[in-house]
């Protein structure tokens, strides 16, 4: 794993206080179950179109819409679409296996989530993980249990992800998988409304911009300001 360092920098403090904020009204805002099903649905659709667009994939959310009805009714077709449901299975799984847990994260389960997102080229996926091996222990070892926030967890293991690059575009989308799962583990994202990539989405060129100065100089702080 290559070195890096960040610093708790006045903008960072700042950025996780307002943060804060914002998930104390996500998490305490009363709901009736219809209405938070209907949110929980917006913020999947929203999620996956900014995961997608942010790895190079050209998509809508009303495509993305359509194709999560037809994975209900068990349809395929097109790589797209087998990508879509591939992260959804993902994510899914990320739900019901990392909500709220102690369970260290190891490398099989990182493979685990990569082969639901990619079955059908699982073979050239799983060497690219095989050869980035030592550098993706590294940094789960790095970001194993600690007391940092788990926002900075997060956003390092997405940084982390993309310096590793096992994928190439393609990293990103288990750089955001590994973003949400470690929310998960700590229950940051109880009610799975949170979605960045959109944001992120919205304006490509100043998200790229940020990460690669990150991943040029080895210093994060600037990256974490932005995520």
């Amino acid at each position: 794993m290559k070195q890096f360092s960040y610093n708790s920098s006045p903008a960072l403090r700042f950025a996780l206080s307002a943060f804060e904020e914002h998930r104390q009204s996500i998490l305490i805002t009363p709901l009736s179950p219809k209405e938070e099903l209907r949110l929980r649905w917006d913020a999947l659709v929203n999620r996956l179109y900014g995961i997608l667009t942010i790895a190079g994939y050209v998509t809508s959310k009303k495509d993305i819409a359509m194709a999560l009805g037809q994975y209900r009714a068990k349809k395929t077709r097109g790589t797209t679409l087998t990508l879509i449901e591939g992260i959804r299975l993902a994510w899914d799984e990320i739900r019901r296996s990392w909500l709220v847990t102690d369970r260290p994260l190891t490398f099989q389960a990182v493979e685990a989530l990569v082969s639901l997102v990619f079955p059908k080229e699982l073979g050239l996926y799983r060497r690219g993980l095989r050869n980035s091996e030592a550098a993706i222990r590294g940094l789960l070892d790095y970001l194993a249990p600690s007391q940092e926030h788990a926002l900075i967890r997060a956003s390092v293991a997405f940084i982390g992800v993309l310096s590793i690059n096992p994928f190439d575009l393609d990293s990103r989308i288990l750089a955001s998988l590994l973003y949400h799962l470690f929310l998960h583990t700590v229950g940051y994202d109880a009610r799975g409304l949170i979605d960045v990539e959109t944001l992120w989405a919205s304006d490509k060129e100043t998200f790229t911009k940020v990460y690669e100065a990150g991943l040029t100089k080895g210093d994060y702080t600037a990256w974490l300001e932005y995520s």
